[in-house]
C-alpha cells in the first residue's frame, strides 16, 4: 500500500521474531504449535511481497528449521556466522576504550579500582562473545551500559532468569554440566540448527548467548564452545542450581554466601555439614538401581555448581570426572582441598587445613 502511494519500497524491521515460541516452548506445546503456524503465515508474506520490500531485517534467539516457520521464507540470508557482520551486535575493546573513558573512570572511583583494573573487571564480566572465528571479541552492550549507569560490576543480563525449557532440556538429557565451560564441540551445521528436543540443547545455548565460540579447529571444521564471560557463567549456574538441588529458586546467592562465610571463617565442619544437607536434599527416586551413574551425576552437578559459584568470592577449583570429583578452595589465609590429591596451590603464603 505504501509503495503504491509513494512509489518507494519499504523496510521491515522485526526484533525478537521468535519470542512467542520461546515463551511457550516446553510449557504449552499446543499453544506453541498454534503460534508456529500463525507466524509461518505472517512471515511468508515477506516473500510474496518481495517486489515492494527494499530491505528486511529479522532478529531473534533461534533459527527454526526450514520445515517449520521459515519453509516459505527462503529468500532471507542468515548472517549469524558471517564474518562481515561479526561486529554488529556488540562493543569492541577499542570502541570501549575510545568512547567510554569518563564512564570507566567513574566506575573505577566508585569501586575503589584504578583505571586498568576497571577495564579488566569489565572485560572479565561482559566481554568474550565471538560470532566468527576471524571476528573480534564483543562486549554485551546491555550489560556494559548498565554497569556504567549503576557504577557496579554485577549481573544484568540474567535479571529475567534462564528459560525453563533450557533447564529441563539439560536435565532430561542428563547433560554433564561441567563440560559446558569450554569442553563442548559442534560443527557449523550444528550451530545453526534447532529442534525442540533435549538432545539438541547445545545449538540453542549457543544461539541464545549462553555459549560462544572459544576456538575453531579448522582442519576438522569444529567449533569449541564455552561461556563468554563471568556474567553468563555465574548467572547460568545460579539458575541451574535449584533444578539439581532443593535450593529454592531465587535463593542461590544466599546458599552460596553461607558456604563462602564458612570458608572465610575456617569452619570446615560447618561447610561439610551444609554440603551434606545439600546432597541429602537431592531427589534420587526418579532413578532405578541400574541408573546409579545418573544419580551420582546429579550429586556431582550440585556440588560442582556450588564450588563454581563460590568462585565469585574465593579462589576455587573443581575437577569432575565420570567416576569422581575433586575440589578445593582458598582465601588469602586458608587453603582447603584433598590431602591425598591437592587440587591447586596458592602462591601467597597460606595456612593449609
Amino acid at each position: 500500500m505504501r509503495m503504491k502511494k509513494t512509489g518507494k519500497q519499504v523496510a521491515i524491521l522485526v526484533d525478537e521474531y521468535d519470542k512467542p515460541l520461546l515463551q511457550t516452548m516446553g510449557v504449552n506445546e499446543a499453544l506453541n504449535e498454534q503460534y508456529r503456524n500463525e507466524l509461518k503465515a505472517f512471515y511468508s508474506v515477506i516473500k510474496t511481497c518481495d517486489e515492494y520490500i527494499r530491505f528486511a531485517f529479522l532478529t531473534g534467539v533461534t533459527k527454526f528449521s526450514k520445515i517449520s516457520i521459515f519453509s516459505d521464507l527462503n529468500n532471507l540470508k542468515d548472517i549469524s556466522l558471517h564474518e562481515t557482520y561479526a561486529g554488529i551486535c556488540g562493543i569492541t575493546q577499542k570502541e570501549l576504550e575510545d568512547n567510554f573513558e569518563p564512564e570507566i573512570q567513574a566506575l573505577a572511583e566508585r569501586q575503589g579500582l584504578d583505571y586498568p583494573q576497571a577495564i579488566a573487571a569489565l572485560k572479565q564480566w561482559y566481554d568474550g562473545y565471538l560470532f566468527h572465528p576471524a571476528g573480534e571479541g564483543m562486549y554485551n552492550p546491555f550489560s556494559l551500559l548498565n554497569a556504567f549507569d549503576y557504577k557496579e560490576i554485577k549481573s544484568f543480563w540474567f535479571s529475567t532468569g534462564t528459560p525453563t525449557f533450557l533447564v529441563n532440556f539439560l536435565k532430561e538429557a542428563h547433560y554433564f554440566i561441567p563440560d559446558l565451560d569450554g569442553n563442548v564441540e559442534l560443527d557449523e551445521s550444528g550451530l545453526q540448527t534447532y529442534r525442540a528436543v533435549a538432545q539438541d540443547a547445545l545449538p540453542i545455548l549457543f544461539q541464545a548467548g549462553y555459549l560462544t565460540i572459544k576456538e575453531y579447529i579448522s582442519d576438522i571444521r569444529l567449533y569449541r564452545l564455552g561461556f563468554p564471560n563471568d556474567e553468563v557463567r555465574y548467572g547460568f549456574f545460579e539458575n541451574l542450581l535449584p533444578a539439581y538441588s532443593d535450593v529454592p529458586f531465587g535463593q542461590t546467592g544466599v546458599w552460596v554466601g553461607r558456604f563462602v562465610q564458612d570458608i572465610r571463617k575456617g569452619d570446615v565442619n560447618g561447610f561439610m555439614e551444609r554440603m551434606q544437607a545439600l546432597i541429602a536434599g537431592i531427589s534420587y527416586d526418579n532413578f532405578s538401581s541400574k541408573e546409579l551413574k545418573l544419580r551420582e551425576q546429579n550429586y556431582q552437578t550440585a556440588v560442582y555448581l556450588i564450588f563454581a559459584l563460590m568462585g565469585q568470592f574465593v579462589q576455587t577449583e573443581v575437577h569432575c570426572y565420570s567416576t569422581a570429583m575433586d575440589g578445593g578452595c582458598s582465601t588469602q589465609q586458608r587453603c582447603f582441598g584433598s590431602a591425598e590429591t591437592p587440587m591447586f596451590f596458592v602462591k601467597q603464603k597460606s595456612k593449609t587445613f
